[in-house]
C-alpha cells in the first residue's frame, strides 16, 4: 500500500500543508474548515487506511472500530511526541 495524502487521513489544526502531486511536484494545499470532518469520514468509511491526528484536531472525536462504521479493521496506535500528558492520549484512542 503506498503512503501519501490519498491514503492518509490528517486530522490536525493545520490550515495548510505541502503535498506532492502525481508528477512529483510540490504544492501548498489549503485546508478548509470542514477538512477534519471529511478526513475523519474518509478514514471511518475505509477510503483512507491511515489516520494521523493531533491534540488540536483530535479532541472530542472517537476513532474506534465502531460497529456502525464501514472501516471496522483492527486499529494499531502509535503515540508520537506525547508531551507531558501521555496518560491522556489513551483516553481518546
Amino acid at each position: 500500500m503506498p503512503f501519501g495524502h490519498k491514503q492518509i487521513a490528517e486530522v490536525t489544526g493545520r490550515s495548510k500543508r505541502v503535498l506532492k502531486d502525481d508528477s512529483g511536484r510540490l504544492f501548498v494545499d489549503s485546508r478548509g474548515s470542514g477538512a477534519n470532518i471529511a478526513e475523519t469520514a474518509a478514514f471511518m468509511q475505509g477510503d483512507k487506511q491511515i489516520l494521523i491526528f493531533s491534540d488540536a484536531g483530535g479532541t472530542g472525536r472517537s476513532y474506534h472500530a465502531d460497529l456502525n462504521a464501514v472501516n471496522r479493521r483492527r486499529r494499531s496506535h502509535y503515540l508520537l511526541e506525547a508531551g507531558w500528558r501521555a496518560d491522556n492520549q489513551g483516553k481518546r484512542i
